[in-house]
């Protein structure tokens, strides 16, 4: 190959890639105008100030009477979530979002280990006070924190932490609080 033939190869290169780098340019341009034309019922984040965006600033209070203590712990504490998730369909004017649908809910019991953090732990009968963590798949509209974005479209589900919970049981009578709403009505105190 000679001298001629590697510059005009080279151009021809460059003419390409500069077509190619235009094209991906074109395609991101077109791609962000889409996103921002796609508009759901909460329409940018501007419009979430003052809404519950994360499940870590939850304020309630869930009540659950587990008849005759047919239920193991880790059904109850599941009832008592997909019950919470449930609720979240409707629309809500306190909340980011809007729960569209969810599956592959997972908890977890723990409890502290000295020098290890928390460990995974196995509820017994004897418990009276239980923390578990809790993940979902969610298909929703609006938006979560701290994923700090709305879902593009409403298709695709997202694994969600729930963050920690509570479960406190009084025989047959539980009560959930979102960790940091317990500590906050009962503060630990050494």
């Amino acid at each position: 190959m000679d001298t001629l033939d590697i510059r005009n190869t080279k151009e021809s290169l460059n003419d390409n890639y500069d077509e190619c780098e235009d094209s991906i340019i074109e395609s991101n341009t077109n791609y962000l105008e889409s996103t921002t034309e796609t508009t759901t019922d909460l329409d940018s984040p501007m419009d979430f100030s003052g809404k519950i965006s994360d499940f870590s600033f939850l304020e309630e209070e869930y009540s659950f009477f587990n008849e005759g203590g047919k239920l193991t712990y880790d059904k109850v504490a599941e009832k008592m979530v997909e019950d919470f998730l449930v609720s979240l369909f409707d629309e809500n004017e306190d909340f980011s979002f809007q729960i569209l649908e969810y599956n592959n809910l997972h908890i977890s019991f723990y409890q502290m280990s000295d020098g290890y953090g928390y460990i995974e732990y196995k509820p017994n009968e004897n418990d009276s006070i239980l923390y578990f963590s809790a993940y979902v798949s969610l298909r929703y509209k609006g938006f979560i924190s701290p994923l700090n974005y709305s879902p593009i479209g409403t298709e695709d589900f997202y694994v969600i932490n729930l963050y920690d919970w509570v479960l406190i049981r009084d025989q047959f009578n539980y009560k959930l609080y979102p960790s940091g709403y317990y500590f906050k009505l009962f503060p630990v105190v050494d």
